[in-house]
């Protein structure tokens, strides 16, 4: 249960692809750094081709230390590099951790969700909020250019940044009429 649980952590805080998630080597992927806990992947691993870097928040690191030294020797395969490791020491087969994600989110919230769509509802949820994090949001996802953030997680774009517009000439609008408050009459 805690590698199930540091699994949707990881996941939550990173919306990392499955392919990620399941082949991070707790020697060569996590690094710390000035007390802070570090998911760096090389150009190789990832999808487009880029190196990158995800910080994990200070309780999530402390799950990880936790997970590794206590719970992860106890598993088979553990002798393997792989976080997460499969019975024979590679890493966890992606069916079985997206499959105990999803029969867990089924069971728990009633709710069918996959670690993918983790990644999409993230996504949304941030972008649709606030646009101007569409940058913020392709770089934290790992897309070479937004333009593929914009395309798949923000298709109704006007919208979004219609109500952001909306909100910056509100607030300016009541700067205006607070100046003029206080102002010659």
């Amino acid at each position: 249960r805690f590698e199930r649980a540091l699994f949707v952590e990881i996941l939550l805080w990173t919306a990392l692809r499955m392919q990620n998630m399941r082949t991070i080597k707790f020697k060569e992927n996590i690094r710390w750094s000035r007390g802070e806990c570090i998911l760096t992947f090389g150009k190789s691993e990832m999808k487009n081709g880029c190196s990158f870097e995800h910080f994990l928040t200070e309780h999530v690191a402390m799950a990880l230390k936790t997970f590794v030294s206590t719970y992860r020797p106890r598993l088979p395969g553990s002798s393997g590099p792989y976080l997460f490791p499969g019975p024979s020491g590679g890493p966890k087969h992606h069916a079985t951790l997206g499959g105990d994600f999803t029969k867990v989110m089924w069971t728990r919230c009633g709710l069918v969700i996959t670690p993918h769509l983790v990644r999409h509802l993230i996504a949304h949820l941030l972008v649709s909020d606030d646009p101007q994090l569409l940058e913020v949001v392709a770089q934290h996802l790992g897309h070479k250019t937004s333009e593929s953030t914009r395309t798949y997680y923000l298709p109704n774009g006007s919208r979004s940044a219609s109500r952001a517009f909306a909100k910056i000439l509100e607030e300016r609008l009541d700067k205006i009429r607070k100046s003029r408050k206080g102002g010659p009459k």
